[in-house]
């Protein structure tokens, strides 16, 4: 990424958090608005309002014009993370207590339901097709969320993996620009490439994650690896185990529960290094950034 791009980008992103800011404004009466400010001003990267933008802008319209859009998609994004830290009893989020933490877990999932209700409010004045579009990408990424809960490594395959993040990761980031076509309008040729983008890019930006929660990516790590989840790496090893070692990977994430102070990730590591895992993690999440880069390629 050029210099130019990348402050391109952050305009954006600076943009996009001062209208997050006047939007909290609107609710700073509620008894509810310390934990909407809390979950939504806590360093996200913001990266849903900014591919909203960057399409709008690629197809003539302006950043005005889809800025209920980019932040209904910010809202609904946040309100999984909130009760995704229910779930996972999650004490941080981004460095900072996570709300139910901060709060309780009876705050943090009332809070994350107001999200989505806000999120709903601001599409509601947009076309018909575009609020059945953004309620679908919710319901998309609730389901896709509850599929990943009830993975079990032993019984997962590679292409029930990449289904559930179909649902959970990108169908937001495809759903957003192609709410932003709808709205703004544009050639089908440019549409179509913004969508197999959103797609590649959503699957990428997933497998980073899976990345991450093995904290292989020094800038963005885990903020707890006892909430390990079933990943791609963690599949791969498996699959291609045989029985001896396959119950070692098992046995070792079952000593993320209970681990007293004893991380086994180091352990898990050099196992997923044995089964060359780990860079089979790394090709694929190359692999769908090529494809996310080749689709806006003229």
């Amino acid at each position: 990424m050029s210099e130019v791009q990348r402050s391109y980008i952050l305009e954006i992103k600076e943009w996009f958090d001062e209208m997050l800011v006047e939007f909290l404004d609107r609710y700073e009466d509620i008894d509810l608005h310390p934990h909407l400010e809390h979950a939504l001003l806590s360093k996200g990267k913001r990266v849903r309002p900014i591919v909203v933008v960057l399409a709008a802008e690629s197809m003539g319209g302006s950043r005005n014009d889809v800025a209920d859009l980019a932040l209904a998609l910010e809202l609904v994004h946040t309100a999984s993370l909130v009760h995704d830290d229910i779930i996972d009893h999650e004490e941080l989020r981004r460095g900072l207590p996570s709300v139910r933490t901060k709060w309780s877990p009876d705050d943090a999932l009332l809070a994350g339901d107001v999200l989505i209700a806000l999120a709903m409010e601001l599409v509601s004045a947009f076309h018909p097709t575009i609020i059945r579009k953004m309620a679908h990408a919710a319901f998309e990424l609730a389901y896709g969320e509850y599929l990943e809960l009830h993975f079990h490594l032993s019984e997962t395959t590679e292409e029930q993996y990449f289904a559930m993040i179909q649902k959970k990761t990108t169908t937001l980031f495809r759903s957003a620009v192609e709410c932003v076509a709808l709205h703004v309008g544009g050639e089908k040729r440019t549409i179509d490439a913004l969508s197999t983008f959103a797609s590649n890019f959503g699957y990428a930006y997933q497998l980073r994650d899976d990345l991450a929660g093995l904290q292989l990516v020094p800038e963005k790590k885990q903020e707890n690896v006892e909430n390990l989840r079933v990943s791609l790496p963690l599949i791969h090893s498996y699959s291609v185990s045989d029985r001896e070692t396959g119950q070692q990977l098992l046995d070792l994430l079952h000593q993320f529960r209970d681990s007293n102070g004893h991380s086994p990730l180091p352990k898990l590591r050099k196992l997923l290094e044995e089964t060359h895992s780990i860079q089979y993690c790394l090709q694929a999440w190359g692999e769908y950034l090529h494809k996310a880069r080749d689709a806006l390629t003229p």
